[in-house]
């Protein structure tokens, strides 16, 4: 396992802040689906501290996403909004995003520079929150209505990074697009 990432401040002002970490940018991990045989290779273990209320959030596309490779692990988030914002970590270390296109592909660079290239991505979850939030029966609405109208689609694909030195990693990743109403 690799050191922590650096606690990033994604958003900050006086009523609150959003902090995100990876605590284990390079632990081993399973990735294990119904019919197929199991993947393995290095994820992370992340925290996200928020003391802001959510109708505050600078967001209003949510891109979030990891690769899983061999020898690798690589953590995108990114912000659509009036300001985006994105951040890389490459194996817990920052890195910067030069092209985002996924989920064919995206190209960083940073302390290694390559191209993220995704595979037949396979839907995981594409639905509102809303859906989800029938569970909780008439407790859903004590949340923000921006939570309960949340647009969620998450995926599944096999992926390699190809790096500028010509070596290669291959794995898979796990992202997802959230909407926010």
């Amino acid at each position: 396992m690799g050191q922590s990432t650096p606690d990033t401040l994604l958003h900050g002002e006086p009523a609150g802040s959003l902090r995100w970490q990876a605590r284990m940018p390079r632990a081993r991990v399973s990735i294990t689906r119904p019919g197929k045989d199991e993947a393995t290779g290095l994820g992370y273990f992340e925290t996200l501290a928020v003391d802001l209320w959510p109708t505050r959030w600078p967001i209003r596309t949510l891109h979030w996403g990891r690769f899983t490779g061999r020898n690798s692990s690589l953590v995108w988030i990114v912000w659509e909004h009036e300001q985006p914002r994105q951040w890389l970590f490459l194996d817990g270390s920052p890195a910067r995003l030069a092209r985002f296109d996924l989920p064919r592909s995206f190209a960083f660079d940073g302390a290694a520079s390559g191209i993220l290239i995704g595979g037949e991505a396979i839907t995981l979850i594409a639905q509102p929150v809303s859906r989800r939030l029938r569970l909780l029966g008439p407790l859903r609405y004590g949340l923000p209505a921006m939570i309960r109208n949340l647009d969620e689609e998450k995926r599944i694909a096999p992926a390699r990074i190809v790096f500028s030195d010509g070596s290669e990693d291959k794995g898979f990743m796990i992202f997802e697009r959230i909407v926010l109403a």
